[in-house]
């Protein structure tokens, strides 16, 4: 049976729920360094800014995956969502997970106006270009219309997701 992962804010009280899949992105954080830095995200969030800490999670509830996003300015593109820290874990070999936070972020992209997001680089590039497609959670992005920018992956926002979002 094909998993389903639902995409919702992150709580304050599930820190601690977050904490496995956050060390995905660096196996040396410790709990304390990110509760303090969720913490300083979810401040800015109830203080009024643009942002939202979502993760994708599995029937259960467990938490699978994680993406901050923010709302900011952009010269080129104006209202950008500017998306990082994405991890998504899917133990059974798919991309369900990184398929759910992707469309869960363009839905709030859609929300907010934006008409551009912008996604900090998730893995380092591959050292050939002679390799015939996309490994891993790379295919996911490419075939959701991603495109690699300088340091980014980037997506410009269809028209029908601004005004789904109004």
């Amino acid at each position: 049976m094909r998993p389903i992962y639902k995409v919702s804010p992150l709580a304050p009280e599930e820190l601690r729920l977050a904490f496995p899949v956050v060390r995905m992105l660096d196996p040396s954080l410790t709990l304390d360094r990110w509760i303090a830095y969720a913490d300083d995200c979810l401040a800015l969030c109830e203080a009024g800014a643009k942002c939202a800490v979502l993760t994708a999670r599995s029937e259960q509830g467990t938490i699978h995956g994680l993406a901050l996003c923010r709302l900011r300015p952009d010269l080129r593109h104006g209202r950008e969502l500017e998306v990082e820290n994405f991890v998504g874990l899917d133990f059974r070999g798919g991309k369900q997970v990184t398929a759910a936070l992707l469309h869960g972020i363009e839905t709030l992209a859609g929300q907010w106006g934006c008409r551009h997001i912008r996604l900090s680089r998730y893995e380092a590039p591959q050292p050939t270009p002679r390799r015939p497609r996309a490994r891993g959670s790379a295919a996911v992005f490419r075939r959701a219309g991603y495109r690699e920018e300088p340091l980014f992956l980037g997506k410009t926002i269809s028209a029908r997701l601004l005004h789904q979002g109004s």
